[in-house]
């Protein structure tokens, strides 16, 4: 705003325009704010990409360089050997062999490496044959094997509902470069049961059957209903899991496992005022049926 300032000298009037004192304030204010927001701004964007670039190299070196429990990091091993038991076989799309990772428990299916197929094919060859159609009886369920496996990049694959295509991408996987059959053990690995009561198979063992349910929780609800009358070591199992029973597709209830034929049976015997129904099974990925029966 101009602002116009009147005064007297002698007779004559004269004017003097001026620029007002306020507005010369507000503009050297205005432009140390806008140095200000500038700077400022400028040092926002500059941190931020600072800070993305910092976090994509975090983010790859996390993938090569996984954080252990520590708090450090180590580069990941691309080579580990296994024991893997096998657990089953079922059809589906394709064949499927399960095998379960006796330290980790973990179930996994192997991808096969072809460059070293002399390594394993023989073994696996064996596997299919004998397991042929049997899924619910194959006889190498149980067996342990060890497996040389490398992680690598390979081809993705996918089933087109005929056939196996590839579908142009690559991707991280651990390949089985060796599979051997080893010898089973039956002292080390020792079946129990898991939190649910769930019979968890490590070696053959007797179980005393108790009853059989269609529905699993029907047999979880038996299992509470013998603990709670004194049988702590209460549990059920999937029949078809086990070829020395009877294939049926039932949960079996039962008290145990038992390490030998003489204990299951000793225990039958103090249990047989219980009930005259229950009897002892040998549990096995061996098709070979074994009963104990207190007459």
């Amino acid at each position: 705003m101009i602002i116009a300032n009147t005064e007297s000298i002698g007779s004559a009037k004269t004017t003097n325009y001026s620029t007002a004192p306020g507005k010369k304030n507000i503009w050297v204010i205005l432009t140390i704010a806008a140095f200000i927001v500038v700077g400022a701004l400028s040092w926002f964007l500059f941190f931020k990409k600072k800070n993305k670039t910092e976090k994509q190299i975090t983010d790859t070196a996390t993938v090569a360089t996984p954080e252990n429990s520590s708090g450090n990091t180590t580069a990941p091993s691309k080579i580990k050997s296994v024991t893997l038991r096998f657990k089953d076989f079922s059809f589906g799309d394709l064949p499927h062999y399960t095998f379960t990772d006796v330290n980790t428990g973990e179930d996994i299916e192997l991808v096969l490496d072809e460059t070293s197929k002399s390594n394993w094919e023989p073994v696996w060859n064996e596997l299919q044959s004998k397991c042929g159609d049997e899924e619910l009886h194959c006889p190498f369920k149980g067996q342990l094997y060890k497996a040389e496996m490398e992680y690598k990049l390979i081809d993705e694959y996918d089933w087109t509902g005929e056939s196996l295509e590839k579908t142009g991408k690559k991707i991280e996987a651990w390949v089985t470069t060796s599979f051997s059959k080893t010898a089973n053990n039956p002292g080390t690995l020792i079946s129990y049961l898991d939190n649910d009561g769930k019979l968890v198979y490590q070696s053959d063992c007797f179980v005393i059957i108790t009853g059989s349910f269609a529905e699993k929780k029907y047999a979880r609800d038996y299992v509470t209903t013998m603990r709670n009358d004194g049988h702590n070591n209460g549990g059920y199992l999937w029949i078809p899991d086990y070829p020395s029973l009877s294939g049926k597709r039932f949960y079996a209830t039962f008290i145990g496992p038992y390490q030998s034929y003489t204990e299951c049976e000793n225990n039958l015997r103090t249990l047989r005022t219980n009930s005259r129904f229950w009897y002892g099974k040998k549990v096995s990925y061996n098709p070979e049926q074994i009963e104990i029966r207190i007459k």
